[in-house]
């Protein structure tokens, strides 16, 4: 568009924004480019041909605009009500959340208890996502009894004042041939960490292990096990590891 086009009358982009051909060609700035060059051009194909675009999108923005004096999109339904954004409704929508509900049952709970019409439970899961919270399936953790919490608290303070200089620092990794689903996803807060669930493991696996020191790195040793290498044990015994 050349400098003298603001001397004529007609609708021009909004100052700031992206002209005709910007990244995001669906724009205010750009619809009312393309109502602009409709004044003076006059012919919906050519215009289509100036950005890119067909004539019926042309024609759209320039009826849109002589109905309503402006090129914005017209309401549509789905999109989440005013009241979500409010600190009332957010503290809610945060308890239903945590306890695990759904975005179905979340918008039941809002019309009852609040008298919130929300719509859909799309659009209740479309906020929720965009605001509140992420989809996550809950990681496997191992139950600690007291016992080994006992243990682990008695070996730090064994070894917390020896010297590390002469230590075989070992570690080994349990490979699951049939490793079992963690469920499905479900909503978890921003500042809340991902849930997890005890981890039960009752197949096939194989145990590898190895240790590091100073001098050098050991092997890579295999339990056997039901998996088909041939090795002393079934398992990691203390005879094994030593």
């Amino acid at each position: 568009m050349s400098p003298n086009c603001a001397h004529h009358a007609g609708p021009q982009p909004r100052r700031g924004s992206k002209t005709s051909m910007g990244p995001t060609p669906t724009t205010h700035a750009w619809r009312l480019q393309l109502v602009w060059d409709f004044k003076h051009v006059g012919n919906f194909t050519k215009v289509a041909r100036q950005h890119g675009t067909s004539a019926s999108v042309v024609r759209k923005w320039v009826r849109t605009y002589e109905g309503t004096g402006d090129v914005l999109d017209k309401a549509r339904s789905g999109r989440p009500a005013r009241g979500l954004a409010s600190p009332p409704v957010r503290e809610v929508l945060k308890a239903c959340i945590r306890d695990g509900k759904t975005c179905t049952a979340i918008v039941s709970d809002l019309k009852a208890g609040m008298g919130l019409s929300v719509g859909r439970a799309e659009t209740m899961r479309k906020f929720v996502k965009a605001d509140l919270a992420r989809r996550l399936r809950p990681k496997k953790k191992p139950n600690l009894t007291a016992t080994a919490k006992l243990k682990r608290v008695h070996f730090c303070r064994q070894w917390v004042d020896k010297s590390w200089a002469s230590v075989a620092v070992s570690d080994s990794k349990i490979f699951w041939l049939c490793p079992k689903g963690v469920g499905d996803k479900r909503w978890v807060l921003f500042e809340d960490d991902p849930p997890t669930v005890p981890a039960y493991r009752s197949c096939t696996k194989v145990h590898a292990y190895a240790a590091v020191t100073k001098w050098g790195k050991t092997d890579l040793f295999v339990t056997a096990g039901t998996t088909g290498f041939n090795n002393e044990s079934k398992d990691l015994t203390a005879k094994v590891y030593m």
